[in-house]
């Protein structure tokens, strides 16, 4: 009798797991028709959502430097002059002053030193024109004391050392003029026209002074220079100039002639020859013969002979001084 129980017992129990199984499918089937309506549905939402603002028709959101209008088939890329910075956009960004945005742009690029943005939708930088300097939205020009010779410079240059940069907007340094010195990099004016600096830079007497010149030039031998002289002057003739820096020349000296222009030194007269110290320029020039009556030994000296004696022209001892016939 407990064996016939034991048997409807698990006859029971195998039952009871039949109906398991066949509840357990059940939940799976209905699992799996929630699951298709879902996909279904979502299908069809995403496919709505091809008219909106944002979405082309493959239902992906517009990546970044990308934008698509309502309806569009595909993502359009950014123009020039705008940005896109967000995934899914409707439309691109106009791109602000003083940036621009290149074609695909995804964020707007700040205008680099030496160019400049003017105005909102700029797709490339303006490099900066010469004679300007560019850091902020517009050139400027360059200061007095610089100079910008090139396009697309952030800074000018500072004026060199012999010339000078005025006005502003300067392409190129202008050089110092003539009779006149610039010492230091960076000078704002002319010397020629600015009084106090015309005072102060004109060339000092004993020197000249070239366009460009940045420390005075020294006056060499044979010539003199004035104030503010340009180039040295020639000794005249007459005259000579021993020494460099001269501001004048000098008589030609005694015993000495000078016949030429800018001699540093007198030709010695011969003996038999006078050489007086000569204010004329022109009998200063040339050596005289010694006189009829005179002996002239050295050229300094012009001797008379000795009272009831004469000589000859070009006479230069005492022995040549004879009675007269």
């Amino acid at each position: 009798g407990v064996f016939m129980n034991s048997k409807q017992h698990l006859e029971k129990i195998e039952l009871w797991h039949r109906k398991q199984k066949n509840w357990t499918a059940g939940i799976v089937s209905l699992m799996l028709v929630l699951l298709v309506s879902f996909l279904v549905w979502t299908s069809d939402a995403r496919a709505a959502k091809c008219t909106d603002k944002g979405f082309y028709c493959k239902t992906i959101p517009c990546p970044k430097g990308t934008f698509c209008p309502a309806g569009a088939a595909t993502a359009s890329r950014c123009p020039g002059g705008s940005y896109c910075p967000n995934t899914g956009m409707g439309s691109p960004k106009i791109c602000p002053a003083n940036h621009y945005c290149r074609p695909g742009a995804k964020a707007a690029h700040k205008c680099p030193a030496g160019t400049y943005c003017p105005k909102q939708g700029m797709a490339h930088p303006k490099n900066c024109p010469a004679g300007h300097f560019c850091k902020k939205a517009r050139p400027t020009k360059c200061y007095r004391g610089s100079y910008c010779p090139n396009i697309g410079m952030s800074k000018g240059k500072v004026c060199p050392k012999g010339h000078y940069c005025s006005p502003e907007g300067l392409i190129a340094p202008i050089p110092c003029p003539a009779r006149f010195y610039c010492p230091d990099k960076g000078t704002l004016y002319n010397p020629e026209r600015h009084n106090q600096l015309r005072r102060k830079l004109g060339c000092p007497s004993g020197s000249y002074c070239p366009k460009k010149t940045v420390t005075p030039k020294r006056c060499p031998k044979g010539n003199y220079c004035t104030m503010r002289a340009s180039k040295p002057s020639p000794c005249e003739k007459g005259r000579y100039c021993p020494k460099k820096g001269m501001s004048s020349s000098k008589f030609c000296p005694v015993g000495y002639y000078c016949p030429k222009e800018g001699m540093s030194k007198g030709i010695k007269c011969k003996r038999g020859y006078y050489c007086p110290k000569n204010r004329i320029p022109k009998l200063a020039m040339k050596h005289t013969l010694c006189p009829v009556g005179y002996f002239c030994p050295n050229g300094r000296l012009r001797i008379k002979c000795l009272k009831g004696l004469t000589s000859r022209r070009g006479s230069y001892k005492l022995t040549q001084c004879r009675k007269r016939k």
